[in-house]
């Protein structure tokens, strides 16, 4: 899942992230979901890189949380985020490839935040990442994700052409797109520019998008039960022109 990407980028993560609007948006809508799950729980996130999401969950609940990702230099910042604010003790990391995901006990809430879904480019790829995750619920758990609703005008507009993420002092940062419209597949070239120094660092990775017709197709088929679906973190109803996709689901 572009490992080798997220350990060569971690201290760059959050300045990449931080100027999405969709990543505070996510944050409240993932921390505003369980805060209304007033037992206390162990909630298991998928690609927890840093640890933005869970941590302001930590903060806001009483649940505990297990972490997976198997980027181990974005599992090295998200413990350091932790431990920084005296989060760590509700909070285990494990480094692992959550395509090997294999709990220790079934999960009653597992989440998959922030587009990650995408970094399994293929459709079958997807599937068996559902596969999975079913495995490792209970009877009655819930899988909670979010991805992108693909818009082509737009992905036409930005093809291959640099987009400035981030800029502050002397560092910049680029993203560069190649979309592959056959595969529903897309080549990122993220450039880490420093103009102090004039030199840059370019990190790769592959992602992709999926249609809801196709998203909801490989649901059913592996066997969950859609209980909403949202079109955006305010939950309102997915719609042709929405630009988000999120799901809450269950192992019936």
């Amino acid at each position: 899942m572009n490992q080798e990407f997220y350990d060569d980028f971690s201290v760059r993560y959050d300045l990449w992230t931080s100027s999405d609007t969709y990543t505070l948006e996510l944050i409240n809508f993932y921390t505003d979901y369980f805060s209304k799950i007033k037992q206390k729980q162990t909630l298991v996130e998928l690609g927890i890189g840093t640890g933005n999401i869970a941590l302001e969950i930590l903060k806001n609940t009483s649940h505990s949380i297990i972490g997976i990702d198997n980027a181990k230099e974005m599992l090295k910042q998200c413990h350091l985020k932790s431990k920084a604010r005296g989060l760590d003790i509700s909070l285990t990391l494990l480094e692992e490839d959550i395509t090997n995901l294999q709990l220790e006990e079934l999960a009653h809430y597992i989440y998959l935040p922030y587009r990650t879904l995408c970094h399994f480019v293929s459709l079958d790829a997807k599937q068996k990442l559902f596969e999975i995750i079913f495995k490792n619920l209970e009877v009655g758990g819930s899988f909670l994700f979010d991805c992108d609703k693909p818009n082509l005008e737009r992905m036409k507009v930005i093809h291959n052409k640099p987009q400035l993420i981030y800029t502050k002092d002397e560092v910049s940062i680029y993203q560069l797109s190649k979309f592959n419209f056959d595969s529903q597949s897309i080549h990122v070239s993220v450039i880490d520019a420093n103009r102090k120094k004039e030199s840059a660092n370019v990190h790769k990775y592959d992602f992709s998008w999926i249609e809801p017709e196709q998203m909801q197709s490989l649901l059913k088929e592996v066997g969950f039960s859609v209980v909403n679906v949202y079109g955006d973190t305010k939950k309102s109803l997915l719609e042709k022109d929405s630009l988000r996709q999120i799901y809450e689901v269950i192992k019936a």
